[in-house]
């Protein structure tokens, strides 16, 4: 359908203009538009309105035919991208263009990820410009997933390069200065100084340690254990670290499934995740930690990784908090970043905790928005059957 084509029968044409954003007869070209499987929007050159879609265009954006037509080629973009979509309609040079990565906005306010092709042509001896719509969002999420993963390995790398070097010298230390202890320890002159040399060599040897879980260079006991006799020992831990203005609510579904961890990195990563939900609650709240068993009934894509289908263990902890813009949610599990002032964080309590979860063979994701709170889940891969099941699907 360029202007090289054959147009339409002249049955088909007016000789009076179209009023701005009335439909199209397509003629003899309805079978071929009604039959490509992208979406495919015309839209008026001059009103931007839709003057007529394809059957592909209805399903993808969920507007029945009828309303679909007439309507504003800008609703299909979301609030933040009209200012964006006008510039493109209005610089867009005539003939072909394509647009990449474009966000669009479904009927029921959900979005999506597209490709957009455009040509300008003329049918109904209207001027109009067909786009070619491709869903895209896939692609995009695993384009990103793929350079989180990337720069969380390079990142660990790194780090657990630097944290075996530094043990090694941290080893040294913490032994020369036991023996100066002995020696020594009996004189006041030197004792005082000798333990703090200890115990902020015991400090920095703690941080190579995280270092190391993140990095997943750390020897870990494994053991096949239901995962609520996890966290039931996490949570004895956590009471009495919880301040008093904040709530903690348990929802332990009974029976879940046994999950192959290490039972003490495991509590570290619980520990470390309810203090960071504390942490966001300053003036109050409450924390809930919840199991269940889940099942996905096909791969589930999120912002850090692919969750294949299949049957978990799901442990959730969820706070009341300030929550997160999407700039801290999508940076909260590297290594040494942290929204805190120094010296109260070092930014490795969530790094480790995702260290040791993905060590463990499992998936954390984070769902926060500012001022709603934070939910951290947690899904281990199921290992032996037993017990009911809640079904999900990874949509």
């Amino acid at each position: 359908m360029t202007p090289d084509h054959q147009e339409p029968e002249p049955s088909q044409a007016s000789d009076a203009p179209e009023a701005p954003g009335a439909p199209v007869a397509l003629g003899r070209y309805r079978q071929i538009y009604e039959g490509v499987a992208l979406p495919v929007v015309m839209i008026d050159a001059e009103s931007w309105r839709v003057v007529a879609v394809n059957q592909a265009a209805v399903t993808q954006y969920g507007y029945p035919r009828d309303e679909f037509v007439g309507l504003s080629a800008l609703n299909l973009r979301p609030p933040e991208g009209k200012a964006e979509a006008r510039k493109v309609l209005v610089e867009m040079p005539h003939g072909f263009w394509k647009t990449t990565a474009v966000k669009h906005c479904r009927k029921d306010g959900s979005l999506l990820m597209v490709d957009v092709w455009s040509q300008d042509t003329v049918v109904d001896g209207r001027a109009v410009r067909v786009a070619t719509i491709s869903d895209v969002t896939e692609r995009v999420q695993l384009q990103h997933e793929l350079q989180q993963a990337q720069k969380m390995e390079a990142v660990g790398r790194l780090a657990g390069g630097i944290a075996h070097d530094f043990n090694n010298a941290l080893t040294s230390i913490i032994a020369n200065a036991e023996l100066l202890q002995g020696s020594f320890g009996d004189d006041p002159a030197w004792s005082t100084e000798l333990a703090d040399i200890l115990d902020y060599a015991e400090r920095a040897a703690e941080l190579t340690r995280q270092l190391l879980a993140f990095s997943r260079r750390r020897v870990v006991s494994v053991e096949v254990v239901p995962l609520n006799d996890v966290v039931l020992r996490a949570e004895a831990l956590v009471r009495p670290a919880i301040a008093e203005h904040i709530a903690i609510e348990s929802r332990m579904a009974v029976g879940t499934w046994s999950v192959r961890v290490d039972p003490t990195q495991l509590e570290q990563a619980i520990f470390n995740l309810t203090m960071n939900a504390q942490d966001a609650m300053p003036g109050g709240g409450t924390l809930i930690v919840a199991t269940r068993n889940v099942s996905l009934g096909r791969d589930a894509i999120t912002d850090r990784s692919t969750i294949p289908a299949g049957d978990y263990a799901e442990l959730t902890i969820c706070d009341t908090g300030i929550g997160m813009d999407d700039l801290t949610r999508d940076r909260v599990f590297e290594p040494f970043f942290t929204t805190k002032p120094p010296p109260e964080g070092t930014g490795l309590g969530l790094s480790m905790a995702y260290g040791i979860v993905r060590q463990c063979g499992g998936y954390i994701t984070v769902d926060s928005a500012v001022g709603q709170g934070a939910t951290f889940r947690i899904l281990l891969p199921r290992v032996g059957r037993s017990a009911p099941l809640t079904h999900l699907h990874g949509d």
